[in-house]
C-alpha cells in the first residue's frame, strides 16, 4: 500500500438491504457519492448484523453470505452502487449498543469523515435500525451524519445553485459544528444560507403575574443576530465558501423544526446542516429539532452530535 493510498479518507454508508419500501432517494444517493467523490473519499457500504455468542455457536453465521449476496443486489439499484465493496460486521453482544460500537470502529480505522444513514428499517436486533439505533449513533459519533431521505422536497438538481440551510441559535456548539462544516461547503461549492429565528421568550409565571418584557429586548436581540450572522459570513467567505444570512421572527421561545423545514424550502436547500445541540436557554423546546427535522424524512440532513462539536475530534489525514 502507498504512503497516498494510506492517507484515503472515506464514508461510511450504513445500508439495510432488507428494508427496500424504506430506501434512500436515487437522487440523494446519487449526489452523496458526487459529494464523496469531490471530497476524494472512498464510499463503504456496511451493514451491522446483531448476534449473541449462542446464535453465533449454533451457526447463525453462516447467515452472512446470504446477506453478502443481498447487499449485492441492493446496491445495484443506485447509481455506482455496484462498484463498491460491502462489509458486514458483526456485533456479538446483540445489544444497540454495541451495533454502534463496531460500526464506529471501523469508522476509525477507515479515516471517516461522515456516516451515512439511511435505513429506516422497522424489524428485529438483526436488523439495522433507524430510529434509536441512529440517535444513539449520533450521540456517540465524533463524525457528523448524514441522513439520507426517503421522500424529497428538494428542488431540482441545479449545480449552479448547490445551497444548504444552516439554522443556528449561535450557541458554542452550533459555531464549532459550523467551523467543521465550511471546509465541506467549500469542497463542495455550496452556497451556505445562515439561518436564525429570532424568538419570543417566554416569561416565567409568578403568583400569576407575568413580568413585562423591556420594550428593547427584541431591538437588540435582532440587532446583536445580525452581527453575528455577517461575522459568521464573514469567516465563511475567508474560508472560500460562498454564504449569507436570512433571519425570521416569530412568537415562539425557540426554533422548531417545522420552521427549519419551512425555510429551506423557501430557500431552494438541497440540503440542511446543523448542531443536534441548542443553548442551554432553548435547550427543552429545541432539543428535537434536529430530530424532528431528520425524521421528516424529505430533505438530506448533515448532523453533528455532542461528540463531534466537543473539540476532541481529530480529522482524517
Amino acid at each position: 500500500m502507498t504512503k497516498a493510498s494510506r492517507k484515503t479518507g472515506s464514508v461510511i454508508w450504513a445500508v439495510d438491504p432488507f428494508e427496500a419500501d424504506a430506501s434512500p432517494l436515487v437522487s440523494s444517493v446519487r449526489e452523496m457519492m458526487d459529494w464523496a467523490t469531490r471530497a476524494g473519499l472512498r464510499v463503504i457500504p456496511v451493514y451491522v448484523m446483531s448476534l449473541s455468542e449462542s446464535q453465533m455457536e449454533a451457526g447463525e453465521m453462516q447467515e452472512i453470505g446470504y446477506i453478502e449476496r443481498e447487499l449485492a443486489h441492493y446496491l445495484h439499484r443506485f447509481p455506482l452502487g455496484g462498484s463498491l465493496t460491502p462489509r458486514v460486521l458483526v456485533d456479538d453482544s446483540a445489544r444497540q449498543a454495541g451495533a454502534v460500537r463496531v460500526l464506529l470502529d471501523l469508522a476509525r480505522e477507515a479515516g471517516t469523515e461522515w456516516i451515512v444513514v439511511s435505513s429506516h428499517g422497522r424489524s428485529g436486533m438483526k436488523r439495522l435500525m433507524l430510529g434509536s439505533f441512529a440517535e444513539t449513533l449520533l450521540r456517540e459519533s465524533a463524525c457528523p451524519l448524514l441522513f439520507l431521505p426517503r421522500r424529497s422536497c428538494c428542488p431540482p438538481l441545479d449545480l449552479e445553485k448547490r445551497r444548504v440551510l444552516f439554522p443556528t441559535d449561535f450557541s458554542t456548539q452550533a459555531g464549532e459544528a459550523f467551523a467543521q462544516f465550511v471546509p465541506h461547503a467549500s469542497k463542495q461549492r455550496f452556497e451556505i444560507v445562515i439561518y436564525h429565528m429570532l424568538t419570543f421568550p417566554v416569561p416565567s409565571m409568578d403568583l400569576g403575574l407575568v413580568p413585562a418584557i423591556p420594550e428593547s429586548f427584541l431591538p437588540e436581540q435582532e440587532a446583536w443576530a445580525r452581527q453575528e450572522g455577517e461575522r459568521w459570513v464573514t469567516k465563511a467567505t475567508k474560508a472560500g465558501a460562498k454564504a449569507r444570512f436570512i433571519m425570521e421572527s416569530a412568537d415562539l421561545p425557540a426554533l422548531t423544526g417545522r420552521s427549519v423545514l419551512d425555510a429551506a424550502t423557501k430557500e431552494g436547500a438541497r440540503l440542511i446542516a446543523m448542531s443536534s445541540l441548542s443553548s442551554p436557554l432553548a435547550r427543552l423546546v429545541a432539543g428535537s429539532v434536529a430530530h424532528e427535522v431528520f425524521r421528516a424524512g424529505t430533505y438530506p440532513v448533515w448532523l453533528y452530535g455532542p461528540q463531534a462539536v466537543s473539540g476532541k475530534r481529530t480529522t482524517a489525514a
